[in-house]
């Protein structure tokens, strides 16, 4: 199976993620990193959200594509879980 990566990007490799669904390990980028590289390449905080989440993220090459990860910590996660489960209700 191929990888694919980022061309250029490879500063913002968070490492190698794999898991369950996943058959081969896959790269996992940092997104933090991600966005701050558009902003240094002369992106504004909203066009380099922007391409990210249209460009970066749904772009699905198949198996080997890329994943991305949101660095947080426990208190941070577990504030998204209850806002999800309060809109769920």
């Amino acid at each position: 199976m191929k990888i694919y990566k980022l061309e250029g990007y490879d500063d913002c490799i968070a490492g190698l993620a794999e898991g369950a669904g996943i058959t081969e390990p896959v790269i996992c980028y940092d997104t933090d990193k991600l966005l701050a590289r558009f902003e240094s390449d002369g992106m504004t905080r909203d066009e380099a959200i922007e391409h990210f989440a249209f460009n970066v993220r749904e772009a699905y090459l198949g198996e080997g594509t890329p994943i991305f990860v949101s660095r947080m910590d426990l208190g941070q996660i577990q504030e998204i879980i209850t806002q999800n489960d309060a809109e769920e209700s």
